[in-house]
């Protein structure tokens, strides 16, 4: 019985020493994402990404719009292109660096109609040319709502 309770304390002490690892005692996820294409699950349903755009917000001044995708686009930047049925979006400031994800800055699952809004992870803006940004983002809304991996959106004016 002893040894069973020891394990059972091991168990709990390991994982409250992994969780204190994943953050910086902020609520920051300090974890890396993970290189690769962005991709995960939304809807329920594997989701890629494909394409998609950066465009100056309508709404929040110095701020833009990162529109995520997971179908071949032909025109990004045309202002009546959404993408497919299921999106990712999310308005940020345009600037290297890591915006962590909360009730400020945060991103939405879009899919028939539905708007799952998430301040649970973080994107982070490695390069901005002329034509694109790149970068990575991992975020989560719940277990049928998730993407993690590197991004190169198109710049739209």
């Amino acid at each position: 019985m002893k040894s069973l309770i020891l394990i059972f304390v091991t168990i709990f002490a390991v994982s409250c020493i992994e969780e204190n690892k994943a953050s910086d005692g902020k609520g920051n996820d300090v974890r890396a994402i993970r290189d690769g294409n962005l991709n995960g699950v939304v809807a329920g349903k594997a989701w890629d990404f494909i394409k998609g755009r950066v465009a100056p917000s309508r709404n929040f001044p110095n701020e833009h719009t990162f529109d995520f995708w997971d179908e071949d686009i032909s025109n990004e930047c045309d202002p009546f292109t959404f993408g497919g049925d299921r999106n990712i979006m999310g308005v940020f400031p345009l600037k290297v660096g890591t915006i962590n994800l909360n009730n400020t800055n945060s991103l939405t699952f879009y899919y028939n109609n539905n708007n799952l809004v998430t301040s649970e992870g973080k994107i982070e803006i490695l390069e901005i040319t002329d034509s694109y940004v790149g970068g990575k983002l991992k975020a989560r809304f719940d277990s049928n709502n998730y993407v993690e991996g590197e991004f190169r959106l198109e710049i739209c004016q």
